[in-house]
């Protein structure tokens, strides 16, 4: 089972994304085999590499060359209990051995940072499998690259794969000190948290324990932490932009070890290269190998992939209708707000040449009963230039107010209610109870439509011989109160929940001039200030109305 979570991490990022390298005319192009590079020329003998009079001389006297490695780093490398160097690099510094017949000795070190600090203080003459980076560059020449492996972020099964790697800006993200993708990342990427730890094994075990968000680095050394350690809850996360392109590294005070260095990395033959592979990652299955579970894995990946393509492409479609559609509303609300200022002006107008008109006729030597009609006349159009106006606010600065910025004085409103109807319908009368000094959170304009439109149902609606229409207040705390109470013919109990749809009108208002837009005009206006109007009783003796507003909190 192991070898097979080996195969399908390595099958799936060859799926995602297969890594191609490149290098200078003075290095040969690597060989990929499932995005696994090692890269040399392609020689396939394993005879010692020529070497000048002067190169054999300085071999010499060199006699042994001093190797520092990573101490714990497989499949890559590792120094064992009993001081041994092995992985993959080891095999191949062994060849390198063999092919310019110099011994090439382990000069141990506790980490990898010792390793750098040992290389560069000349304490070792070569280091093997690092990055070329500006500053080891100050202290080290390298050779060809002679392995190429992609960077992958690792992450507990349970976390979304990411696209890209700024997804884990603010995120802890494990990497070894010294490591040059953990240098690389920090200045690509300064939002991410790097969390530095001696190994990869130890960075991938806090993955699994779930002390950082994810890893990142080789996808060999990654995938073969996650099969030692057994660890089934560790997936591959990402697949980054990096790439390891692993050389040698020679101190510049043997910089005349280079070309021998390169010489003998380009002898290395693709069978030997494709043993030391095989041999520490088994990538590749043999020629007797069942073929069928990978094919079947690689069916399920690529369904999965297409699964997720198409997927991006519903949404980014389902983006661009909402974009387009959004657009469309905008315009539409600008077509609006003119539509609205234009009819506002047109109403004006009218209104300003009657109310102009009532004044002069004021001051006329006129009947009583005719200057009663005037006065009633003139309330109307004042209470019209009154619902323009604010009509005009709400529909034009539609977010101006709400319930934390607009305030209104309550006793003011009830005053003002009452001032109209005296003079409007001065047959009827208001019982008005518990006014008190109370600032609503709402608009004069609110809390005037509201009673305006209730009161003239109950009015057009009520009994001819009802005594008076009722408006009792109190409030708690939080909220104020306001029940409309009237001695009218009531509402019949099936159009009880429809009398607040737009254009609704009873069985009993069909003689009675109306639109049915009153009430869902007043209850929109309310709900805008984070306050109800509701039906709460009605009998054929009456109906009862209920208002409630939240108290301003200025």
């Amino acid at each position: 089972m192991k070898k097979i979570h080996a195969y399908l991490i390595c099958i799936f990022i060859a799926l995602l994304s297969p890594s191609s390298f490149s290098q200078s005319n003075s290095e040969q192009t690597p060989l990929t085999f499932n995005s696994i590079i090692l890269a040399t020329q392609k020689r396939s003998h394993n005879d010692a590499v020529e070497l000048t009079k002067q190169e054999q001389r300085y071999l010499n006297a060199l006699g042994k060359i001093r190797l520092c490695v990573d101490p714990n780093w497989l499949p890559h490398e590792k120094i064992t209990d009993d001081g041994q160097h092995i992985g993959i690099f080891a095999d191949v510094i062994a060849l390198i051995s063999q092919r310019i017949r110099t011994p090439i000795e382990l000069y141990p070190t506790n980490s990898w940072q010792h390793s750098l600090t040992a290389v560069e203080n000349g304490e070792c003459h070569l280091i093997s499998g690092l990055n070329r980076t500006k500053e080891r560059e100050k202290y080290l020449d390298f050779s060809i690259i002679f392995l190429s492996v992609p960077m992958i972020v690792a992450g507990l099964s349970d976390k979304p794969f990411i696209e890209n790697l700024s997804r884990l800006n603010g995120k802890k993200v494990a990497s070894v000190k010294g490591y040059r993708i953990a240098t690389v990342l920090a200045q690509d990427y300064p939002e991410i948290h790097i969390e530095y730890y001696p190994s990869v094994a130890q960075a991938i075990e806090a993955v699994a324990h779930n002390k950082v968000y994810a890893a990142i680095g080789s996808m060999l050394g990654i995938s073969y932490q996650v099969t030692q350690q057994g660890l089934s809850n560790v997936k591959i996360l990402a697949h980054s932009d990096y790439d390891g392109q692993y050389r040698i590294g020679i101190g510049k005070s043997y910089s005349e070890l280079t070309p021998i260095i390169n010489r003998a990395i380009a002898s290395i033959s693709t069978a030997e290269r494709n043993s030391i592979i095989q041999h520490w990652v088994p990538l590749l299955p043999s020629a007797k190998a069942d073929y069928s579970a990978y094919i079947k894995g690689i069916i399920v990946l690529v369904t999965l992939f297409a699964i997720l393509f198409f997927r991006y492409k519903e949404t980014l479609k389902t983006k661009q209708r909402l974009e387009k559609a959004n657009q469309q509303l905008h315009t539409a609300h600008c077509e609006q707000e003119q539509l609205i200022k234009m009819l506002a002006h047109e109403y004006r107008t009218p209104l300003s040449i009657i109310q102009s008109s009532l004044r002069l006729l004021r001051h006329e030597q006129i009947q009583p009963n005719i200057q009663t009609r005037l006065n009633v006349m003139s309330n109307a159009a004042q209470r019209m230039q009154f619902i323009v106006d604010n009509s005009l606010n709400i529909h034009t600065h539609p977010h101006t107010s709400g319930p934390h910025e607009a305030s209104s004085d309550l006793s003011r409103c009830i005053q003002q209610t009452i001032d109209f109807f005296q003079s409007t319908y001065p047959e009827y009368q208001l019982d008005v109870r518990g006014v008190k000094q109370i600032k609503l959170a709402a608009s004069d304009f609110c809390i005037r439509s509201c009673l305006d439109n209730v009161i003239t149902n109950a009015i057009k609606y009520g009994h001819p011989q009802q005594e008076a229409i009722g408006i009792h207040i109190r409030s708690n705390q939080e909220r104020c109160f306001i029940r409309i109470s009237d001695k009218g013919f009531g509402i019949h109990n099936q159009e009880k929940e429809k009398i607040f749809d737009r254009f609704f009108r009873g069985s009993n208002a069909q003689k009675i001039p109306g639109t049915g837009l009153g009430l869902n005009l007043s209850r929109e206006l309310v709900h805008k200030f984070g306050g109800t109007l509701a039906l709460i009783q009605t009998s054929p003796n009456g109906s009862i109305f209920e208002l409630t507003l939240p108290h301003h909190r200025g």
